[in-house]
Parts: C-alpha cells; sequence; structure tokens
C-alpha cells in the first residue's frame, strides 16, 4: 500500500482497534449468556451496547453500502440483521422476571443454588 504513512498508519490502526472491541464484545456476551444471573444491569448494558453496535452497523450498510459484489454486500447486510435480531431476543427474555422463568422450565439446580 502506497501513500502518506499517517492515513495508512491509522486505518490499520483504526481496523485492529474495531477488532479488538468486537472481539472482546462477542466475548463478554458470551460470558454474559453463560453466566446464571443473566438479569442483572451489567449484562443487560453489554447487550444493549451490542446491539446499538449492530444496529449502526446494518443502518451504515444500507445509507453507505460498501463497495463489494452484490451477494457479498447483501450477505453482509443480512449477518448484521441477524445478529440485531439475536441480541433483542436476548435483551426481551432478560425482560422476563426470573420466578416466571424457572416456574415455566422449572429449576434444575433446585436447592444447590443458595
Amino acid at each position: 500500500m502506497q501513500g502518506a504513512p499517517q492515513p495508512i498508519w491509522a486505518i490499520f490502526a483504526m481496523n485492529a482497534m474495531l477488532s479488538f472491541l468486537m472481539s472482546w464484545g462477542g466475548l463478554t456476551t458470551i460470558f454474559v449468556a453463560l453466566k446464571r444471573d443473566v438479569l442483572g444491569a451489567t449484562s443487560r448494558f453489554v447487550m444493549l451496547g451490542m446491539t446499538l453496535f449492530w444496529i449502526f452497523n446494518a443502518t451504515y450498510q444500507v445509507v453507505r453500502p460498501p463497495p463489494f459484489p452484490t451477494p457479498l454486500r447483501i450477505g453482509f447486510l443480512v449477518l448484521a440483521i441477524v445478529v440485531v435480531l439475536l441480541y433483542l431476543t436476548a435483551l426481551g427474555a432478560s425482560r422476563i422476571p426470573k420466578a416466571s422463568r424457572e416456574a415455566s422450565q422449572g429449576d434444575p439446580l433446585g436447592s444447590q443454588r443458595k
């Protein structure tokens, strides 16, 4: 890649930093999903932040489509929309009171959870 060194460095730095943030956000989401108490404010805050990121991602792709072939462009947009729907589902499930979830699903750990 040729050109002024500052913009080239900035492009690679932004890519590296965004990759790190997305990896950390994804790992944090998995951690939150595997925790026993997924109803905490921190859990919802993480899921809301990731939901907003993917909504922004999908919106940006609609407003400024990437310069890819059409199938790839549509694929990236569909991926963003599916991820938004998954996060919205998780956020919706986190609003169901814990007692209702345990009553409808049973409490497999029962007395071990004290």
